[in-house]
């Protein structure tokens, strides 16, 4: 499952990488407000930990499966685990 996917089955994003345009980012706002953090290290959990007290739905995003902070991480409504 590629990052777009996983995503794209949370919310109606998309992302996109063409070596002609380069990067592109589309999404419908909405008035449900979601945070996406790509990476579930340290930093994650901290931000996750702030953007709840601000009431986000939060997906944590990551490659790897075994990040501790990734598993303490009690603020993510959501996590996913995928090759970026």
């Amino acid at each position: 499952m590629s990052v777009n996917k996983a995503i794209a089955e949370t919310r109606e994003i998309l992302f996109t990488d063409s070596a002609n345009v380069g990067w592109t980012y589309q999404e419908l706002i909405g008035v449900v407000k979601t945070a996406y953090i790509i990476g579930g290290g340290h930093v994650s959990l901290a931000l996750s930990q702030v953007l709840a007290l601000l009431d986000f739905d939060i997906v944590v995003i990551d490659l790897r499966d075994a990040v501790q902070t990734m598993q303490d991480n009690k603020f993510a409504k959501r996590k996913i685990i995928v090759p970026y």
